[in-house]
């Protein structure tokens, strides 16, 4: 399995949130943790936080569909 890596930058614009909301998120455990490739350097697995997104969205969806 090939996995990308993100840095937080990446995962910010990915997601459209600020760092200081994913650093809550995972201290909530509502968000993907980093993994630390070295005590400066830590980085997300892309399909991770694909499939927070994918989570979100189908939420949304069925929040919707319920109120329908």
């Amino acid at each position: 399995m090939h996995e990308v890596f993100l840095t937080l930058p990446e995962v910010c614009a990915s997601i459209r949130l600020q760092k200081s909301w994913i650093n809550e998120a995972i201290q909530r455990g509502d968000f993907p943790a980093p993994i630390h490739l070295t005590s400066r350097n830590t980085v997300w697995i892309e399909s991770q936080v694909e499939d927070w997104k994918a989570a979100r969205i189908a939420e949304a969806v069925a929040q919707i569909e319920k109120c329908a």
